[in-house]
């Protein structure tokens, strides 16, 4: 994501945060994903399916990047960040996890063309999030805040597709006892 790529020089410019400021944040960030994805995804997952936690944290994302767009002060920003960051380290997991589940025999080509556009985005997000930040300081958020929502819309509609194609079933199914044991 070209967020992380250019916080340090938003929030320095924005709101004069010092370098050991920047450092809170961003060592905080490291901390809420891996806690987040150690206690929390499951949970989510076992409650709703892999579906359903896809668009309502996409839709959290994007909610908290309209957020930051108007954040007052460097601590109400810290705070939008933190629910950015709690919303994007359940989406990863879990996207990967479909993205392996819907492929079916297609497993390996599939990660492999996930992994092959993230890399892309992880190139291509902060060369583009440094050059709109030079433009206008808010306008990486907007492109994220766009990109998020448009995303957030395509995969509702998936999932409704998928729904009315389907009947309710998870993609995890429960482990059923094995009667030879």
């Amino acid at each position: 994501m070209a967020y992380e790529s250019i916080l340090g020089l938003f929030v320095d410019n924005q709101f004069g945060a010092t370098p050991g400021q920047i450092a809170i944040l961003l060592t905080s960030i490291g901390t809420i994903s891996v806690i987040v994805q150690l206690f929390v995804v499951e949970r989510f997952v076992r409650w709703l399916g892999e579906r359903t936690v896809l668009s309502l944290f996409l839709g959290v994302a994007s909610f908290g990047f309209s957020l930051s767009l108007f954040a007052p002060s460097y601590g109400m920003f810290f705070a939008v960040t933190m629910f950015i960051f709690l919303a994007t380290s359940i989406l990863r997991p879990v996207l990967t996890t479909l993205i392996s589940k819907l492929a079916g025999n297609e497993q390996g080509f599939a990660m492999g063309m996930n992994n092959a556009y993230m890399s892309i985005g992880n190139v291509l997000g902060p060369a583009l999030a440094g050059v709109l930040f030079d433009v206008q300081i808010t306008y990486p958020f907007i492109l994220c805040l766009i990109v998020l929502a448009a995303t957030t819309f395509v995969s509702i509609f998936w999932q409704r597709k998928h729904d009315q194609n389907k009947p309710n079933t998870p993609i995890i199914e429960p482990a059923q006892p094995n009667p030879d044991v």
